[in-house]
């Protein structure tokens, strides 16, 4: 018996506090393999105030008004089943040591809910939580939280709107792993620590992996006074490694021969993530990824996408290239 008979989906939306994406795409087979290509992408500005980010309280003002915009977005699809993506900033992000972690699952969620509550201050009921376990020692755990008043909201939206979500995600981590393709090559290549970088909201997600595995992470509002502002991006971004280099240094003696990759989606492309000077002491080169980096093709040819597709989009394409098994997780 099939308990829920729905196709993987073909749409994956991201929602934003300044807009709406979207992602249509289509599986192609030939020659006994299997491919996807592009169809509409599009994007919605959202009117002003209808969301506003936050980790602790209701993000939407309006859930029917954000229900029509979805409609309207949609135009005339009936898709049943969405790929949901919504931002960092309404979640929590962290990464956890323990000297040893329960076998059962339920006592290893009920440890993480109360290490959320003692370090970030959130409350261990009423939260939706997704982990994964890396077997390092001593163990380590990738975590995400967030408020069933938060995401109860947009799945509502969604669902006004004629959608099903059958999965929901932060961009920060889709993304991450529609970077494999291009980090697996690095690691290939005998790179054993990279760096991620992702944009967006006036705010950005910045992780650093050795040997497969995150080893630091952290989330940082851009802010120039009370507003956001993205000059200021190369300064926190360089504050950022500098405090990562100095927090987790390496084994050996000065710094690595080979350059270590930092992968960013999401920065505008007159926006300097690192100043290239200041790269190359460090043994950093910069990787901007974009629509041309990733694996689709537009109207069944593998050649680049047209510049009309925007940054943006880019999330809500991990979340259905996720949902239909193309992307897979580069941390197991």
């Amino acid at each position: 018996m099939t308990l829920f008979p729905f196709r993987p989906p073909s749409i994956g939306l991201s929602i934003g506090a300044r807009s709406l994406s979207l992602v249509e795409i289509r599986q192609d087979w030939g020659r006994g393999r299997q491919g996807v290509g592009l169809r509409p992408c599009s994007e919605r500005v959202l009117p002003d105030g209808l969301v506003r980010l936050s980790a602790s309280a209701p993000n939407v003002s309006d859930v029917a008004a954000l229900a029509r915009e979805i409609r309207a977005l949609l135009g005339g699809r009936r898709p049943v089943s969405v790929a949901l993506t919504l931002p960092d900033l309404c979640s929590r992000i962290a990464l956890f040591d323990f000297e040893a972690l329960p076998s059962k699952t339920a006592e290893r969620e009920t440890l993480l809910r109360w290490r959320f509550q003692k370090d970030f201050n959130v409350p261990a009921a009423n939260l939706r939580l997704s982990y994964q376990v890396f077997r390092t020692t001593p163990p380590r755990v990738l975590a995400v939280v967030v408020r069933n008043n938060i995401i109860g909201q947009y799945e509502q939206a969604c669902e006004e709107a004629g959608l099903l979500p059958v999965s929901v995600g932060l961009p920060s981590l889709r993304l991450f792993d529609l970077c494999r393709p291009a980090m697996q090559a690095a690691i290939a290549a005998g790179v054993n620590e990279l760096f991620f970088l992702h944009v967006a909201e006036g705010s950005f997600s910045f992780f650093a992996l050795r040997d497969r595995c995150p080893i630091f992470l952290r989330t940082k509002l851009l802010h120039n006074g009370h507003s956001s502002d993205l000059s200021t991006l190369a300064d926190e971004v360089l504050a950022t490694l500098q405090f990562y280099g100095d927090s987790y240094p390496l084994a050996q003696d000065g710094l690595p021969a080979a350059l270590r990759p930092l992968f960013v989606i999401g920065a505008p492309p007159s926006c300097e993530v690192l100043d290239p000077g200041t790269a190359e002491l460090m043994r950093i080169t910069v990787m901007p990824m974009e629509w041309d980096d990733f694996p689709v093709s537009r109207n069944g040819q593998s050649r680049t996408l047209p510049d009309a597709c925007s940054l943006s989009g880019l999330p809500a394409l991990a979340g259905v290239l996720e949902d239909i098994g193309i992307v897979q997780n580069i941390l197991v």
